[in-house]
């Protein structure tokens, strides 16, 4: 996600600021394309993995199932079964290109990324037009901050499969990272073209476009994440920061109080600590100084080195204290 800060202007010349929650809102890529093998059966089954535990125990001696059975365990967050399942397969099966981009996905979630590019670059010499190892490959060097290599593999994942809708929505992200707006839109709009439920890429979309200025467009996209994910605290962040430089304040309330609403459950409390802090910046903003601060103070109450806060806490007790004196 970038991060950055950005100062809004009040009367009397103070300058009310934000945290460091970022209203670009770039969403790590987190789409993947690993392989599943599926078939029909006349059972009713609890679950994916109980499906592959069977294939496997009449199959002991084929690849293919473990590899299913790794992703099952993948999907389920187990990382440390799905490594082993994944060379159980290689094991059996040692030219299984499939096996490789999996277990190479299992070592970019544990950030091992360098263990993860040599895995997706084996499975790309057993077979050099597999789209989704190049995707892959793309993720792990965006991770590793080398956001070239990552645009290259990107496109080279899109020159075998021009609709591969991870690639271009990562494609999307990288240019984003590096300014490149317009090919940032580009890849995003094809993207949406392929997946137009891609709540992620209209609020990146909006993003883009509050950086341009283009404050009305930035709204749009906004309001279509929403109407795709309706509990999406993020894209409520952004609404409503947008709404403060549009000089809509009492919409850029309800945003940021709907931003509240839906990230309640978050385990970072940082985020949460933000949303308080940019929400007294919009009631001081219609000079509500009461109710700014009593959401510093609860902004500092889940994080107390939110300095934002802190400063104009201090700013609002000296203009009080003005008060009090005249």
């Amino acid at each position: 996600m970038n991060g950055s800060v950005t100062k809004f202007q009040l009367k009397r010349g103070l300058a009310w600021g934000r945290g460091g929650f970022c209203f670009n809102c770039i969403f790590a890529a987190i789409a993947v394309l690993l392989s599943f093998f599926t078939y029909q059966r006349n059972l009713v089954w609890e679950d994916g993995q109980t499906l592959c535990e069977d294939v496997v125990s009449k199959s002991p001696n084929k690849a293919r199932p473990y590899v299913n059975l790794g992703y099952a365990y993948n999907e389920k967050g187990e990382f440390d079964k799905a490594l082993e399942l994944y060379k159980k397969a290689l094991v059996l099966k040692p030219d299984y290109p499939l096996a490789y981009n999996n277990l190479g996905w299992v070592y970019y979630k544990k950030r091992k990324f360098d263990k993860a590019l040599e895995l997706y670059k084996r499975a790309l010499i057993l077979k050099s037009d597999y789209s989704e190892a190049y995707n892959n490959m793309g993720l792990a060097y965006y991770d590793r901050k080398d956001i070239e290599k990552a645009i290259a593999s990107y496109n080279k994942a899109l020159s075998f499969k021009p609709d591969l809708p991870d690639a271009q929505y990562n494609l999307g992200i990288a240019y984003q990272n590096k300014g490149l707006f317009d090919l940032a839109i580009r890849h995003y709009r094809r993207f949406l073209s392929i997946q137009p439920d891609g709540y992620k890429a209209h609020n990146n979309l909006g993003a883009i476009y509050y950086d341009k200025g283009l404050l009305d467009l930035a709204i749009r996209h906004y309001k279509k994440a929403l109407k795709i994910k309706p509990d999406g605290y993020m894209t409520y962040y952004n609404l409503g920061l947008t709404y403060y430089q549009k000089g809509s304040i009492d919409k850029s309330i309800l945003s940021y109080k709907n931003a509240l609403k839906f990230s309640v459950d978050l385990v970072d409390k940082n985020y949460i600590s933000d949303i308080y802090a940019v929400l007294g910046n919009a009631y001081a903003k219609k000079g509500f100084l009461q109710d700014a601060m009593k959401n510093y103070k609860m902004a500092l109450s889940l994080n107390p080195e939110n300095t934002i806060s802190l400063q104009n806490m201090q700013i609002i007790k000296e203009i009080n204290n003005k008060k009090n004196f005249k």
